[in-house]
């Protein structure tokens, strides 16, 4: 049998990236309300403090991807799916760049939920494009906190670091905590007085993995509770592509290359099979989750990581013996980024979250890590993912030998 250890993680959703629409194209408001702009941070009048000098690529050379669906399902012949599978393949023949993130500095700017605001206009690349076509209902809002004086002013220069979502343990692992790197260097950390988070409550894992990776950084760490905050001065990123124009196909950041590619770790894989459980899930199990782990746990060490208690340390410690990592598409495959280089990813998915691959894949790409994306059938009656729950999984137990055959060979 396995051994079972709990992993810190949680399940939020995950959103897909792209491209949102660039300065001075006007946002389109309600008819009784002024323009809202969307502009580049340059353009509202801060400064460019960092940005890579090297630009990281992911080696993309093709998708991995098996169907271990039995032939002849219904969801097999949705034109639907079928086009998604494709459109995902797509993405993956040639190397893409990775996002372009870059610090900026400046007065005047305001953090509201998240989002940075300079005058009217709200900073290209600062927002979850789900907002395109509502900002004048949050200038409104954002105005009302104002008139109210519900405002947390902050004294001297905060450093903000988060994106949407960034509560969730893979957007905080892979999106934001990566960026506190930059902070290596001397002369910009001088400049942050404050690590400002909009996070209330703080997760766990956000506090224990600035005090792992970034220890100075924990006595700066400056959450604020109102939805509104205006430092003196801010420091921020953005993260928009390298080039005018293109649409990255990827959820990785030059701060979360350079981070992820100098973390270290083995240069061997280990001995063990990680399965990343999602039995406690209240959606996207795998409802046969215990006879393949009872199958794999008959031909390779098996150990299971379930639950939301163990520290980031532990979590390292034991991903770092990983000849491969098994699991459903979920945060706990973020716990990847610790094992060893030339380990093996078995990313199990269906056909409603087939578009979100590029998460773990691209993220495995860049640790050295090689990627496989198993699609597996579809278990339930939800036609599509609402609020990021949709189907659960199932996969023919016939094909559990082609999940050995991948770790073995």
């Amino acid at each position: 049998m396995p051994d079972f250890y709990v992993a810190q993680y949680e399940t939020w959703p995950i959103k897909s990236v792209e491209k949102l629409m660039t300065s001075p194209t006007p946002v389109p408001a309600r008819k009784d309300a002024q323009e809202i702009w969307v502009k580049d941070a340059k353009k509202a009048g801060a400064n460019l403090l960092w940005r890579s000098e090297k630009a990281y690529n992911l080696p993309l050379s093709g998708l991995r991807l098996i169907d271990l669906r039995r032939p002849g399902l219904e969801e097999c012949k949705d034109p639907k799916r079928t086009e998604m599978i494709t459109n995902v393949k797509s993405r993956y023949d040639t190397p893409v760049t990775a996002r372009d993130d870059r610090l900026f500095e400046g007065q005047g700017f305001r953090v509201y939920r998240g989002q940075i605001w300079s005058g009217r206009s709200i900073i290209d690349h600062t927002f979850y494009h789900g907002l395109r076509g509502k900002f004048a209902d949050q200038y409104d809002m954002m105005s009302s906190f104002e008139r109210r004086s519900s405002i947390e002013k902050i004294d001297g220069s905060a450093m903000f670091i988060q994106k949407p979502g960034s509560g969730n343990y893979f957007h905080w692992m892979i999106e934001c905590l990566p960026r506190l790197k930059v902070l290596d260097d001397v002369d910009l950390l001088k400049r942050v007085d404050r690590l400002l988070l909009h996070l209330n409550p703080v997760p766990n894992h956000v506090k224990e993995s600035i005090h792992y990776f970034f220890p100075d950084m924990i006595e700066r760490l400056h959450p604020y509770r109102n939805m509104l905050a205006i430092p003196e001065k801010l420091l921020f990123f953005t993260a928009g592509p390298r080039k005018e124009g293109m649409k990255p196909e990827t959820r990785i950041s030059s701060t979360s290359a350079k981070f992820l590619s100098e973390l270290d770790r083995p240069d061997r894989p280990g001995e063990n099979i990680i399965f990343i459980s999602r039995a406690n899930a209240s959606n996207r199990r795998l409802v046969n989750e215990q006879d393949l782990i009872e199958f794999l746990s008959s031909r390779f060490p098996v150990k299971v990581m379930i639950g939301d208690k163990l520290s980031v340390a532990d979590q390292r410690k034991i991903m770092a013996s990983a000849r491969a990592i098994v699991g459903v598409h979920g945060a706990g495959l973020t716990n990847l980024i610790f094992a060893p280089r030339g380990a093996r990813l078995i990313e199990l998915t269906q056909g409603q979250y087939l578009n979100r691959t590029a998460s773990f894949h691209d993220s495995a790409l860049i640790c050295g890590i090689e990627p496989h994306l198993v699609l597996a059938e579809e278990h339930g009656e939800r036609t599509e993912v609402v609020k990021n729950v949709g189907n659960d999984l199932w996969l023919d137990p016939a094909a559990f030998e082609k999940i050995s055959e991948i770790i073995s060979y």
